[in-house]
């Protein structure tokens, strides 16, 4: 509406929001994934919530190196 300029944009924020927090759940999800693949300890991966540090630890987690991972690791 003419009188309302905001009116039209009165949902935006909280889709900005939700998918914020989807894309927040989704990096930490795949981290805690990654760190099982390697080995290491899954709270590694809230080193990817923290701000100016989730770019260099998602470059790390990326180049890490699988785990080997043999017949006997299923018994």
């Amino acid at each position: 509406s003419w009188a309302n300029p905001f009116a039209a944009i009165a949902r935006l924020p909280l889709a900005v929001c939700l998918s914020t927090v989807g894309f927040f759940v989704g990096l930490v999800w795949n981290s805690v994934r990654r760190l099982r693949d390697t080995g290491l300890a899954d709270w590694a991966a809230l080193l990817t919530a923290i701000p100016f540090l989730n770019a260099l630890a998602t470059v790390v987690l990326a180049l890490l190196p699988s785990k080997r991972r043999t017949v006997w690791d299923l018994v």
